[in-house]
């Protein structure tokens, strides 16, 4: 299973600008008309979030590719994009649930309270459709 959203909170703000001054000794600065605060962008199709949750046998698979490819590997490259249509599911969390990239244990550290909300919805979704 691998958790998707469809919209993303935007990760800077927005500056709406006049033209540039000129006469001046800086290149390149222009006065700041608007400041927009960051949005929110529908995405055209659903993004990976990066929580996958597999059974068991997917590490005899992941550790076969990895000695097929010297070690190294790209999960959604290598191996997702490779699996049989219909055996991987998505769960699309609620537009109410943040999520920031989880580069390294650090940022899943800082995200871990997002993360444990996530994978209850995942699981009273689990428990009200008997899986």
């Amino acid at each position: 299973m691998v958790v998707v959203r469809r919209q993303r909170r935007e990760e800077t703000g927005r500056v709406v600008l006049d033209n540039p001054e000129t006469g001046n000794d800086y290149v390149n600065i222009a006065p700041i008309r608007k400041f927009v605060e960051k949005g929110v962008t529908e995405l055209e199709y659903p993004e990976a979030v990066g929580i996958y949750l597999f059974n068991n046998s997917i590490f005899d698979y992941l550790h076969d590719t990895s000695e097929k490819m010297r070690g190294t590997f790209n999960l959604s490259h290598d191996i997702l994009a490779d699996i049989t249509p219909g055996k991987l599911y998505s769960y699309d969390i609620d537009n109410n649930t943040e999520w920031i990239g989880v580069d390294s244990p650090s940022h899943a550290d800082r995200n871990k309270e997002i993360i444990t909300k996530i994978l209850l919805q995942m699981e009273d979704t689990d428990t009200h459709n008997g899986a």
